[in-house]
């Protein structure tokens, strides 16, 4: 009996080890998941016909990394599309007493960040309080108070080259010890998120690549958090403010899905007239609130721009059903991947090697090739995120 139920303890024993080491495609993810802030995930590149394993030549150099940057972050073979970041933190210890001292804290992190010559742009290196200067350096602002710990937001300068990038995550990962996503809360229902807008223009050459690209996010969304560490946003009460299409607006999801078997090209206005049509039939609309004329604050503020993929600085619907400050944002040509737990470092670098590589290949392969890859199961339980990686070049280890 005794040897038994050590044979019994034995198996036990060795199956919470290899929970506690295994993660999603051979990840290897450096947190606890809960608050720390992911910054190690191991990936490498795959040779296809989009991509190689040349390493580019760059003009800035760190001294050290503490994680491999041999896989380009864009394509090599395909045009580079400028990108920006907006990362949502706590800071570990108590606030310090002034916004000020805050964002000192945030310069440290950045300064310690050493380079080997002059070819690195000064921006990635300047911190400013509130978005009076995106183009020139980072932002740093409050998000949202707390009781001795507030939520902050530091925002990277606009258009980011794929050098810039590289700074960024090397920048982003020195924040690791002293910067967390705090614990999980599902009553504010408000958890800190990572966003990244990607140039994406060239989707609308022929729209059915855009209807493409959120058919594909909108299935592949939640594998990717879970590959990323994502505990803040799996579970869906906490997607108030990043939805997949076919849970917020099953009406436009199901319009979205008639468009890919369409053979014809599609045009941009056409495009919008389907996203207008649908706008009040989402969560958050008007529409839900039967027999009321007016929108609750907080439903002011809903619209597409709370969607996984917000498409609305890219095509011209309105991105909130009643909020003219956002809506007459002059469009910019971007779209938007939300509703992200925040990562730094190496994990950043890997989500966002994600996101540009999505968009180069939607912009450049053959519709018809997206959309057999597509197929005809669009469920995110059918999504095998190894065959999205083998599609972008890349592969986990």
């Amino acid at each position: 009996m005794v040897t038994r139920r050590r044979h019994w303890c034995h198996i036990i024993l060795l199956s919470l080890i290899f929970d506690l080491f295994s993660c999603p495609c051979g990840a290897v993810l450096r947190g606890d998941g809960s608050r720390t802030l992911i910054h190690h995930l191991k990936y490498a590149a795959l040779e296809n016909e989009w991509a190689n394993l040349t390493t580019p030549q760059r003009k800035c150099t760190m001294r050290t990394s503490p994680f491999d940057v041999s896989v380009p972050i864009g394509i090599p073979k395909l045009e580079w599309l400028p990108i920006a970041m907006e990362l949502e933190m706590f800071y570990e210890k108590k606030d310090k007493g002034s916004e000020m001292a805050m964002q000192e804290t945030v310069e440290k992190g950045f300064n310690s960040v050493k380079h080997n010559n002059d070819g690195c742009s000064e921006r990635m290196f300047k911190v400013f309080e509130g978005h009076v200067d995106m183009k020139n350096g980072w932002v740093f602002e409050k998000e949202s108070p707390g009781d001795g710990s507030s939520m902050w937001e530091i925002s990277s300068p606009t258009d980011l080259s794929e050098e810039e990038a590289e700074v960024a995550c090397q920048e982003t990962h020195a924040l690791a010890p002293d910067w967390g996503k705090g614990e999980p809360d599902l009553e504010s229902n408000n958890p800190p998120g990572f966003h990244v807008h990607v140039a994406a223009k060239c989707l609308l050459s022929d729209a059915r690549r855009l209807v493409l690209l959120i058919l594909v996010w909108d299935k592949y969304y939640s594998a990717m958090l879970d590959l990323t560490g994502g505990v803040h946003h799996m579970d869906k009460t906490q997607r108030k403010y990043a939805e997949t299409y076919k849970d917020k607006n099953i009406g436009l999801y199901d319009a979205l899905k008639s468009v890919v078997t369409n053979d014809e090209k599609l045009g941009e206005n056409d495009l919008v007239a389907i996203f207008t049509k649908f706008e009040a039939a989402g969560k958050g609309s008007r529409s839900e609130k039967s027999g009321q004329n007016q929108h609750p604050e907080d439903e002011k503020h809903d619209g597409y721009r709370r969607y996984v993929l917000n498409v609305c600085h890219l095509l011209e619907v309105n991105c909130a059903h009643l909020w003219p400050e956002k809506n007459n944002v002059p469009k910019f040509g971007a779209v938007e991947f939300r509703g992200f737990d925040t990562v730094v470092g190496e994990a950043l670098r890997f989500v966002i090697t994600v996101m540009q590589r999505l968009v180069q290949v939607f912009c450049a392969r053959d519709v018809d090739d997206l959309t057999k890859f597509l197929g005809q199961d669009f469920d995110e339980g059918s999504a095998n995120f190894p065959d999205l990686l083998q599609l972008l070049g890349l592969r986990m280890q």
